[in-house]
C-alpha cells in the first residue's frame, strides 16, 4: 500500500550574504515507538519541482534505522539552496556599476565645467538612491545588512566623496597660497619687478601644489573603489563556493 502526505516545512533563512548566500534547511522523520512494527522508513530517489532563480540539491547525513529518541525509527534529509545572482548581477549590479564609473569620471572633467559637475554627481546619487530603494522594498526586511546593502551603499558614497573632492579642488583652485582669494583686483595693482617676480614664483608653486592635489585625487578615489570592488568581488564568490 502507497500513501501520500503533504506537509509543511519551515527554514530559518539567514540572509547576510545575499544574494551569495546558501540556505541548508533539514527534514526530520520520526516513526513513533507504537508503529516501530508496522512503518518502516526507506530512502529512496528525492525529486523537488524547479524553483526561480534557485538550485536545489539533496543530501542524506544520516542512515535510516537509526535511533532518535526512545527507540523512534528516524530519517533526517537536508537540504541545500543555492541562489542563482545571475538575476541581481544584470539588473543590480551591473547598472551600479556603470554609476560608479560615470561619477568617477568627473574627476578628470575640466573645473571649467564645475556646474556640470556638480550636476552629474547629484544626479548619480538620486539615481543610486532609488535602486538601492527598489531593492530594498523587494527584500525581507531584516535587523542586519545584507551583503547587498553594503554594495548599494558604498554606490551611494562614492558619487557623494567624489562630490565633495571637486568642491574641495575648486576652493583650492580659487586661493592663493597665503590664503588669500584670487581676486580680479590682484591683476590691476602696479608692483614692483621684484613683487612681479615673488608674485610669479608663488603662482607657479600653486599651481604646482594644485595639480599634485588633483592627480592624488584622481589616482586615490578610482583605486580605492577598484580595490573594493575586487574585495567584494572575491569574498561574494568565497560565499557562493561555500568556503566560509
Amino acid at each position: 500500500m502507497t500513501k501520500y502526505y503533504d506537509e509543511q516545512f519551515f527554514c530559518n533563512f539567514q540572509l547576510q550574504y545575499f544574494p551569495f548566500d546558501i540556505q541548508k534547511c533539514q527534514i526530520g522523520l520520526a516513526v513513533p515507538h507504537s508503529l516501530k512494527n508496522k512503518v518502516k522508513l526507506l530512502r529512496g530517489n528525492l525529486t523537488i519541482s524547479p524553483m526561480k532563480y534557485i538550485k536545489t540539491t539533496w543530501v542524506i547525513p544520516t542512515t535510516n534505522g537509526s535511533s532518535y529518541s526512545q527507540g523512534e525509527e528516524y530519517v533526517a534529509f537536508e537540504i541545500t539552496i543555492r541562489r542563482v545572482f545571475f538575476f541581481h548581477l544584470a539588473t543590480t549590479y551591473m547598472p551600479t556599476t556603470c554609476l560608479i564609473i560615470v561619477s568617477e569620471l568627473i574627476l578628470f572633467l575640466d573645473e571649467d565645467h564645475f556646474d556640470t559637475i556638480v550636476m552629474i554627481a547629484l544626479t548619480t546619487m538620486l539615481v543610486m538612491y532609488t535602486l538601492y530603494q527598489g531593492v530594498s522594498a523587494s527584500l525581507p526586511q531584516t535587523t542586519y545588512m545584507k551583503y547587498i546593502d553594503i554594495w548599494m551603499v558604498f554606490g551611494l558614497m562614492v558619487p557623494f566623496v567624489v562630490f565633495v573632492a571637486s568642491v574641495g579642488l575648486r576652493l583650492l583652485n580659487n586661493h592663493n597660497d597665503d590664503g588669500s582669494r584670487l581676486c580680479p583686483e590682484h591683476r590691476l595693482t602696479v608692483k614692483s619687478l621684484s613683487q612681479v617676480k615673488d608674485d610669479l614664483e608663488l603662482e607657479v608653486r600653486s599651481k604646482k601644489r594644485k595639480q599634485r592635489c588633483r592627480t592624488a585625487v584622481q589616482i586615490i578615489i578610482p583605486g580605492c573603489t577598484l580595490a573594493f570592488i575586487v574585495i567584494y568581488a572575491v569574498l561574494a564568490l568565497a560565499f557562493y563556493n561555500d568556503i566560509y
